[in-house]
């Protein structure tokens, strides 16, 4: 297995990453819209993602300003928000580098292909 070094700069800064960060809040967001009421008598109990919207924590902006200490270990964020954002971006990561593996692939075939 290959071992790939990232510039964080130009990690926060890729177009790919913040569309990939953007669409997995989204799916968080969606996956809380449509989850099916509660029994009639209980209710939910608030969790993480309460408190994060709550706050306003729950955007690509927060994430995109956080992920940098986050990564150094220099983040002032309590340890809740600190998981949520490093799962989230580190999901988008890993998918750009898949995206990335795949377009080079491509290229790889066709350049080869060619006369």
């Amino acid at each position: 297995m290959s071992h790939i070094t990232l510039n964080q700069d130009e990690v926060l800064n890729n177009a790919m990453f913040k569309k990939e960060v953007a669409a997995k809040i989204n799916i968080l967001v969606q996956r809380r819209a449509t989850r099916p009421l509660p029994k009639p008598c209980f209710k939910y109990k608030r969790d993480w993602i309460d408190r994060m919207q709550e706050k306003n924590m729950l955007n690509t902006a927060f994430f995109l300003s956080h992920i940098g200490n986050i990564w150094q270990k220099r983040s002032k964020l309590n340890a809740e928000a600190r998981n949520v954002i490093l799962y989230v971006c580190n999901e988008a990561l890993q998918e750009c580098v898949k995206q990335s593996k795949k377009h080079d692939i491509i290229k790889k075939g066709i350049n080869q292909n060619m006369p």
